[in-house]
């Protein structure tokens, strides 16, 4: 069996990179997401070249800001009228 990808979310302070170093030695390709809730720790993970770092607070900022444009895009107030949405979450 091959593992193609690791997930990692961070909850405690213990380095990713560590945790997720055996995954590596198996396989140096693997693809590696880790999700962490301190901005700091983030930083350092991308610096590290980890793989893909999402950081809570970032990724709820951007799904806030997707929905918002989807919502009020000309293209989607119209979409959002056919599905027979009053235009209220």
């Amino acid at each position: 069996m091959r593992v193609l990808g690791v997930v990692a979310i961070i909850v405690d302070r213990h380095p990713a990179p560590h945790r997720c170093a055996p995954a590596r030695q198996f396989n140096p390709e693997i693809e590696i997401v880790v999700r962490t809730h301190n901005e700091d720790e983030s930083q350092l993970l991308r610096q590290d070249g980890i793989g893909m770092v999402f950081l809570g607070v970032e990724e709820l900022a951007r799904g806030m800001i997707q929905h918002i444009v989807r919502r009020f895009a000309p293209s989607a107030t119209s979409e959002y009228r056919q599905a027979g949405d009053s235009g209220r979450a």
